[in-house]
Formats: C-alpha cells, structure tokens, sequence
C-alpha cells in the first residue's frame, strides 16, 4: 500500500478518538446535535506558504475553544509545530494562521471545537484536507522600448498555452526595465516537461520568461550510465587479459630426436 496512504488512515483513526478524550474531561456529557463547526481552508498552497484556518461555531454559546491536529507524511517547516489550542469567552469565530510544509503532500487537519452553557458541554469536529504542491516560479523581465513611461498594463503568464496567472505593472519609465516574480499553487499540472509564456497587454513593452521545465520528480537515468561504465570495464579487463596470457608451441613428435 502507498506510505502516503497509509498515513491517511492511521491519522483519521487517530482522529477518531479525539471527540472520546475531549469528553471525557468535560463535567457533562456533549450535546453534538446542537453545536456545529466548520472550518474553512484553501484546497490548494505551495511549500512555505502562510495560509489560514476560519472556524465558526454556533452562536450562542460560553467559553469556545478549538484544537487544531494537524497530519503529514514529512511535517519539517510547519508552524504551528504543536497541536494550536485557542480560546474565547464568547466569539464563536476563529482563526488559526498556519505554514505549510516543506514537502508536497496531502494536509489532513482535523478541528475539535467545544463550548459550554451553564452546566452542559458541547463538541463539533470538522476536517479539512489542504494539498501542498511545489511552487511553480513566473519570472519576467519587462522592458519599456519607448520615450514615454507606461502605466496600469497587465503581464499575463501561461504554461503550455493556457493562461495561469496576470499581474497588473503600475508604471515603467521610458526605457526602463523591470523584473517580476511570481510564485503559483498550479493543481492540474501532471509531472512531466512544460512550457512558460509571457506577454504584455501594452505593445510598447516587450517581455523575456518563456521558458522551459520539468514538473514533478525528474526521470533517473543513472543506470544507464552505470550500465555502460560496467560494460566498458568488463571489455578492458577481457583485453587486458589477453594481452597477458602466454602462448604455448608443443613440438610435433616426428621432430622430436630420438635418444
């Protein structure tokens, strides 16, 4: 089975027993039927991207709390890097900042939010699943070709034709030039070699960034190599060999003399 999958299932079975826990140190037994949470996230971040959680609970309840549990294969560079607890005496409403991993992977981020009226408690649970993907870079250089400075045009990126993303340029002066950057979350993308485009609504400004590049993990070829420096070695060790070996001449027996 797939590592990545099986960390799904062990975390949702963790996760399964977190309602049980938080229960059990509560005074009174949980009423979920009439206390709701829902917690909203972004389906789609890249590497070390700072996203947020939004948690909103019913209204009209005392003393809220949320516990954010947050499951990975490769967790190295989040942040929060501990379970987030938070609490308010009365705003229903929550959120959570957090820092994406360095790796790509699936998120799976369970809340359990609780709150009390008078004697009784109450507790929702809502899960997110929040895909990390690896950033893809958008760079130009703009350069302005006249006397004039331009201003409010759009830089537009595509990758293999479709368009992914703009960024709209204040002002270039004439004869300027400009680098811009970009980083992009791009889901639909499928491993392999792709292809950057750029181009600018304003004719006057000229654009360098198409480019070429690999999505994904890269194909490893290296047993090729390893294969032929084998085969090489195998000939030179053979010719080697042979140039060593001693020829043995037998004399005929009809010329051997007689004693």
């Amino acid at each position: 089975m797939n590592p990545a999958k099986i960390i799904v299932l062990l975390a949702v079975s963790l996760f399964a027993f977190v309602p049980a826990i938080a229960g059990s140190t509560a005074a009174a037994t949980p009423h979920p039927s009439i206390f709701h949470a829902t917690t909203t996230a972004p389906a789609y971040v890249y590497t070390g991207e700072n996203f947020s959680l939004y948690i909103n609970c019913t209204y009209g309840w005392a003393n809220y709390s949320v516990t954010v549990y947050t499951a990975g294969y490769n967790l190295t560079g989040i942040s929060p890097t501990t379970t987030n607890h938070s609490l308010s005496p009365n705003s229903p409403y929550f959120k959570v900042n957090v820092v994406s991993p360095d790796a790509a992977q699936t998120l799976i981020i369970h809340v359990v939010a609780t709150a009390t009226v008078g004697g009784d408690y109450v507790v929702s649970n809502s899960t997110v699943l929040v895909n990390v993907l690896s950033p893809i870079v958008l760079h130009a250089t703009l350069t302005n070709n006249g006397p004039v400075a331009i201003y409010n045009f759009t830089v537009m990126f595509y990758i293999d034709g479709t368009q992914v993303a703009e960024k709209t340029v204040p002002s270039l002066g004439p004869y300027g030039s400009e680098n811009i950057t970009m980083d992009l979350a791009y889901p639909s993308l499928s491993d392999g070699e792709h292809t950057i485009s750029v181009k600018v609504s304003n004719s006057q400004v000229s654009a360098t960034g198409n480019t070429a590049f690999y999505y994904g993990t890269p194909p490893n070829y290296d047993w090729i190599y390893y294969l032929a420096a084998a085969g090489i070695a195998f000939a030179i060790l053979i010719i080697l060999g042979g140039g060593k070996r001693k020829t043995k001449f037998s004399i005929p027996k009809w010329r051997k003399k007689k004693s």
